[in-house]
């Protein structure tokens, strides 16, 4: 089982990257969240080994393409993928996910297509780059 612990002062140096969300949707293997308000979600997932990190990404309020998930259904896709744990970070507007693509030298977004044509400006992002 995960172990719950306080964050201190003296921990903020060891802090490589800290983000947060509104919802825990799954602890230690289960779902934990019930809810019935569907919208675009942005979810992470950790295996409970923590070797492995799952990203969810959604679209919403697009009828014909997507009209989004609640937070339970995001909970219970990232424990069908191997999550242990999970959090929705978001579920709107802000809901995002792109990737670099090297050979077209340009992002791509695979979520968060809305009906104006451009993507909404956020405050905050969370970004991964791995090396070769």
């Amino acid at each position: 089982p995960a172990i719950e612990r306080r964050l201190f002062v003296e921990d903020y140096p060891n802090i490589k990257v800290a983000v947060s969300g509104f919802s825990i949707v799954a602890k230690d293997g289960k779902s934990t969240f019930k809810d019935k308000t569907l919208a675009p979600r942005t979810a992470y997932g950790i295996s409970a080994d923590k070797r492995y990190m799952y990203i969810l990404c959604v679209d919403g309020r697009q009828k014909e393409w997507s009209m989004g998930m609640t937070c339970q259904e995001a909970g219970l896709w990232l424990l069908a993928a191997g999550a242990s744990d999970a959090i929705n970070m978001d579920g709107g507007g802000s809901t995002t996910l792109v990737y670099w693509d090297e050979t077209a030298k340009k992002m791509v977004s695979l979520c968060r297509h809305n009906k104006y044509g451009y993507e909404r400006f956020v405050a905050s992002s969370f970004g991964i780059f791995l090396k070769k």
